[in-house]
């Protein structure tokens, strides 16, 4: 009662690749990620952090490292991320 109270805003909303880590993928990312679960690719946003969360049909995902800005070329950020609450 009294305390403050978290709450998340929406930062952007954009199309995305959703891949599932399997196999060779997983074990690459298990070195510096080893909880995460998905591989999400979008186009460049500037100012996409570790801090956010990412909605993807009704389920929160949270950014697992920092984002990476793929090819250093600003046209494309890849996300690795895990699955918050309710399991799999």
């Amino acid at each position: 009662y009294g305390g403050p109270v978290e709450t998340w805003a929406d930062f952007a909303t954009v199309r995305a690749s959703v891949a599932p880590l399997i196999g060779k993928d997983m074990l690459s990312s298990m070195a510096a990620q080893s909880t995460a679960e998905m591989r999400i690719n979008h186009r460049y946003i500037a100012g996409v952090t570790s801090a956010m969360r990412i909605v993807w049909e009704g389920s929160e995902y949270e950014i697992v490292g920092e984002p990476a800005n793929v090819h250093g070329l600003s046209r494309e950020i890849e996300v690795l991320a895990r699955k918050i609450g309710g399991g799999a």
